[in-house]
């Protein structure tokens, strides 16, 4: 049997009697080293958890399932975990990766719970987000829609951080509590104002509050009279999908087409936290209208001329968004590099879109193969020949599934009082995904 208990930062104090005898009494005690310290007195075999659930990194709690499996049933394991362990805790991956039946989860009160209570607010209505081993960039666009958030922030992602990413966003005027060590003897509250934040150090474990300031009825009558706004940036254009190709800056019509671009999209399936990677990105029209899909994700666009990136930035600021820059978080990152290379450090995506790959079709492929993850989608644009059938046959000899579109589009055009249709270059849309990954 495995019991997963959670605790605050108070320790045994705050386990219920018969909780506390689950734990003295376990022949494994797993948990962090935080956790475990609680505990000295209790002589069990000890496994020091490392990792999260919440990332890909803890080799440590993969061995820690296989571990379980072979002991459970042998010997009383007690987890520890903070606050509800099925709340960006172990539970919920120990329960999928175990038999649910095996498993018994005793919570405890949330960090979140206790923030609140701390300054005496309801949390019905809260956003809960966590940036603890996580990018921050997810978590602006909730921050800026909700008056109420509460963010589980790391030694990485600290209070200070968190609140330079959203103010380089446009988000002020925020209520900022950050909560340190709470239910522990080194508790401590700190009321301040989302500006006050980068210039202030927190304990690693801690809690980010971020309200909307209250409107006071009579602070109108007492305070100064306010400066006069400052003026307004220019609106960025409506990002629809498919935006007119006149609509963007680009280099002798390197630009995926309208019509093309609204059909590739279309086969990529994007959700709203998806990991887009796009290659050989030209004009960046569809990492721009990716973008506008993927509101919780993120885009990769790599090109390799350097005039086309200036206009990759420049379309980005016109639809307001702007691209990645130290400091300064954004849903699309801008790499100059030739693909593979510019890809390597991208984090796997969930689908891929080649727009061009500079005769490296086929190492650009290899790395796809790898890193494409489960149920990912991969599209590209092809109009030679010879370039469709190299890449239809990497695809098969990796035992893909392929499916492939060849679209012809003509667009009228006035003449004499007359109207004739031009045509475009057709261009094979190619869909490939890897049916293994769809079974997992």
């Amino acid at each position: 049997m495995i019991t997963i208990i959670g605790i605050t930062d108070a320790g045994p104090r705050s386990l219920p009697p018969k909780v506390l005898d689950r734990v003295r009494s376990a022949e494994v005690l797993c948990g962090g080293e935080r956790h475990l310290a609680f505990f000295p007195e209790v002589r069990a075999e000890r496994w020091v958890i490392q990792g999260s659930p919440s990332t890909s990194s803890g080799q440590r709690l993969a061995e820690l399932v296989q571990y379980l499996r072979r002991e459970a049933a042998k010997k009383q394991v007690v987890v520890l975990a903070s606050g509800d362990p099925n709340f960006y805790g172990i539970g919920g991956y120990l329960s999928r990766h175990l038999p649910k039946e095996w498993i018994e989860i005793l919570p405890n009160v949330t960090a979140v719970q206790l923030a609140f209570a701390r300054i005496k607010e309801s949390w019905q209505d809260a956003a809960i987000v966590s940036v603890h081993g996580r990018p921050i960039w997810p978590i602006i666009e909730v921050v800026r829609k909700s008056p109420k958030v509460a963010i589980f922030t790391d030694d990485k992602n600290t209070p200070g951080l968190v609140a330079k990413a959203l103010l380089t966003a446009g988000i002020s005027q925020r209520r900022a509590v950050v909560c340190e060590h709470l239910d522990g003897v080194q508790e401590r509250i700190v009321d301040t104002t989302l500006e006050a934040l980068p210039d202030q150090s927190f304990a690693p474990l801690n809690l980010l509050l971020l309200l909307d300031r209250p409107q006071d009825p009579g602070a109108q009558e007492q305070a100064e009279p306010s400066p006069p706004p400052l003026p307004c940036p220019p609106s960025p254009a409506p990002v629809t999908l498919g935006i007119p190709d006149s609509e963007f800056a680009c280099k002798g019509g390197l630009i995926t087409r309208q019509e093309i671009r609204v059909i590739s999209l279309a086969r990529l399936q994007l959700k709203k936290n998806s990991v887009v990677w796009d290659i050989g990105a030209g004009s960046g029209s569809l990492s721009i209208e990716a973008a506008q899909i993927a509101r919780e994700g993120q885009v990769f666009a790599a090109e390799k001329d350097e005039a086309c990136i200036q206009h990759i930035l420049t379309n980005c600021l016109k639809f307001g968004i702007p691209p990645q820059a130290p400091d300064k978080p954004s849903r699309i990152h801008v790499i100059q590099g030739w693909a593979p290379e510019a890809c390597r450090d991208w984090p796997a995506p969930d689908a891929v879109f080649i727009g061009g790959s500079g005769g490296k079709i086929g190492e650009i492929l290899d790395l796809v193969f790898t890193q494409l993850r489960p149920n990912g989608r991969l599209v590209l644009n092809v109009i030679m020949l010879e370039r469709l059938y190299e890449v239809l046959n990497r695809l098969r000899a990796q035992g893909w599934e392929v499916e492939v579109t060849q679209v012809s589009i003509s667009r009228s055009k006035d003449i004499l009082n007359m109207t004739r249709l031009v045509p475009l270059d057709p261009v094979f849309i190619v869909t490939a995904w890897n049916p293994e990954g769809r079974k997992r």
